[in-house]
């Protein structure tokens, strides 16, 4: 995000980071009610993979591209939590560049993300933005607006 702040790109939005979690303090610091404090809609992710990332919006968690355990919205309860955690424990633990066949991956520090929501026209949606990058610049970017069965 820095190098991209950085590059000074008019108009271009950097959507904030609410919190970083690592294999140090994901087991101390993670919890529902860390969940219920961050500002709504935000996403969770995982740094160092492609998959496992979830929504917490109106309260409600939904885990919707490449989950481990897939699920239709679900209230911001301890279910949603477990899920969550869940998912974030296999993820921070999982290296990409094995598992993936990503090679790219093998230098990315594993940390759970959570960030701002991206939306649009006063909606958040399942969109996904992907960024292709070479020596530190962005080359090609990929916005995904469809949902596949295989949820990517």
């Amino acid at each position: 995000k820095n190098i991209l702040r950085n590059m000074n790109i008019p108009k271009l939005k950097i959507i904030p980071t609410l919190a970083v979690l690592d294999k140090k303090n994901i087991s101390k610091v993670y919890s529902l009610e860390f969940m219920k404090s961050l500002k709504q809609p935000y996403i969770i992710k995982s740094s160092h993979l492609s998959g496992g990332v979830a929504r917490v919006h109106n309260n409600q968690y939904h885990c919707f591209k490449y989950c481990f355990n897939e699920t239709p919205s679900v209230p911001l309860t301890h279910e949603a939590f477990a899920l969550s955690l869940n998912q974030s424990m296999e993820d921070i633990q999982l290296d990409y560049s094995k598992n993936g066949a990503e090679l790219q991956y093998r230098y990315i520090t594993p940390r759970i993300l959570f960030e701002e929501d991206v939306i649009s026209n006063g909606k958040t949606d399942t969109d996904v933005t992907f960024w292709w990058m070479a020596g530190g610049i962005p080359v090609f970017v990929s916005e995904q607006c469809e949902r596949t069965p295989m949820g990517g």
